[in-house]
This record gives C-alpha cells, structure tokens and sequence, in this order.
C-alpha cells in the first residue's frame, strides 16, 4: 500500500521472473498447504539488503580551554560540545528524514565542561556531561526522553621529584558521581525487555569508582 516501496515489488510475475527469484534463493519453501503454481503467485517481494539509501550529515564541534591563576593557585577551563544532523533518504523517491535525536540514534547535541584546580602535586577535577533529548520512537505516540546530565570527578596526585614518591602517579575517579539514573524509554523494552533505556546515547552503569597507581620508570 506504500507507493515509495512499489521498487521492491513485482506484481503478477512472469514464470521466468519466479524461475529467477527461485534460482536466487539459498533454499524454497512452501508454505501454501497446495503444491507450488506459478499461475497463482500474487507477487515477488524482495527482502533482500540493497545498498538503496543515502546519508547527508552535516555538524559542528566547539571547543576551548582557558587556564588562569588566582594567587598561587593555577585554574584550567575547559569545555567543548557538538551539534549534529543526520539525514537519510531510504529510497530515492522517498523524502529525506532525520535520525539524530532519536532512540537508538547519536543525540544531536551533546556537551562536556569541566574545572581543574592545581595544587602542588595534587590536581582536582570535576566535570558535568549534558545529552539532550532524545525521542522515543518505540512508543506511539512518541515521547521525548528528559536531557541527560552527569557529572564526574577525579582527584590524583603526583609525587615530588625530590620525594619518595618521586616517579609515582595516584588518581581516583568516580563518574557519574551522584548516581544519575538514565532517562527511561519504554519503546527500547519492546526490543530489549528489561533494557529500557537508549543504549546508544546513555549507560545504566552508574555510579562507577576508580583508584589507580602509575609508576615512572
């Protein structure tokens, strides 16, 4: 009933367009319940993968940094986000459609900033991560997911040359630190029951703790 799919349809096949399709085939089966008559074939409906469909994307990615001291204290920030835009076309004669911004597809903007404070040998950092919205198109009608915000933090120490310490590096980190839950999207149980969150664009991990020790030879 959908004109654009009319392409991958044969209406009342010819014997040799069924021989063809036949001899295409890895296997036949029939599934009437009456032996195979090509004079009551209907149609040929091509399922097969087709390189048919075209992408346009189109984005753009900021970044920036800006160090400064207050005091003896030395201050690094930073920050850098991206806008994107996916557009596809499935056939030719249909019309083009956006992807980003949809379940199971990149968001169309994301963002990350952060402040670093430095300290003798001791560095701290706390970063927010932002994902917009996203739309849940398993769902009808579809729903728009609440944007996504996390934040993460690190502290690590370097040893002093004269110490110790010397050649040794300490880190702990600890993202998502306040446990932010993802967004939930009931259309991702339909696909995935008991995974309902876009797996793409968001973790359900959550609150994840690292200690790390580094030696320089």
């Amino acid at each position: 009933t959908n004109p654009d799919n009319m392409p991958f349809i044969t209406w009342n096949p010819t014997v040799d367009e069924q021989n063809a399709a036949i001899a295409r085939a890895g296997r036949f089966q029939n599934f009437a319940g009456v032996p195979y008559d090509p004079a009551n074939t209907i149609a040929i409906v091509e399922g097969y993968y087709r390189n048919a469909s075209a992408q346009h994307i189109t984005g753009v990615d900021l970044s920036g940094r800006y160090s400064f001291s207050v005091a003896d204290e030395s201050f690094d920030l930073f920050a850098n986000a991206s806008w994107l835009e996916i557009e596809q076309r499935t056939l030719p004669t249909q019309p083009s459609r956006s992807l980003t911004g949809l379940l199971f597809e990149p968001a169309d903007f994301r963002a990350r900033g952060g402040l670093s404070w430095y300290h003798g040998g001791f560095t701290v950092t706390g970063i927010v991560n932002y994902i917009g919205e996203i739309t849940d198109t398993g769902v009808i009608p579809n729903v728009r997911l609440e944007p996504w915000t996390t934040v993460d933090a690190r502290i690590g120490y370097r040893g002093a040359v004269d110490s110790p310490l010397s050649g040794f590096d300490f880190a702990f980190a600890v993202s998502n630190l306040f446990d932010e839950a993802p967004p939930r999207a009931r259309g991702a149980c339909v696909t995935d029951p008991g995974l309902c969150y876009d797996g793409t664009n968001h973790s359900v991990i959550g609150r994840l703790v690292s200690a790390t020790v580094r030696k320089r030879f």
